[in-house]
């Protein structure tokens, strides 16, 4: 039987993941995918939110990366969030409070 090399991050959290880096002289993190979990930290948005976001085309879409998972590009998610910022910023409430669906309270 081979050894096998149980060091990788194969089943790590994102926050136990090394930060990839380029070989230019100023690292940035590349971009990667990054689960649900992750998009509600990064957001303090609900899963329902998020999902609501996307369907009217105001956050980013999720890739599918197979049948049962869906990923978002990280990059995308901190520029949406950037864009919520600049939108406070310069005072546009159409941008950074769409028109949701309302709850149905039972």
């Amino acid at each position: 039987m081979s050894n096998i090399n149980r060091s990788s991050n194969f089943g790590a959290t994102d926050k136990e993941r090394p930060s990839l880096t380029t070989t230019n002289s100023a690292p940035r993190p590349l971009d990667r995918l990054i689960r649900l979990p992750t998009v509600l930290e990064l957001t303090g948005l609900g899963k329902t939110t998020i999902y609501q976001l996307q369907k009217i085309g105001s956050f980013p879409h999720s890739i599918s990366v197979t049948k049962f998972a869906v990923r978002w590009m990280e990059s995308e998610v901190l520029a949406w969030i950037a864009e919520q910022s600049n939108a406070r910023k310069a005072n546009q409430s159409d941008i950074s409070d769409p028109e949701l669906p309302k709850r149905k309270c039972a």
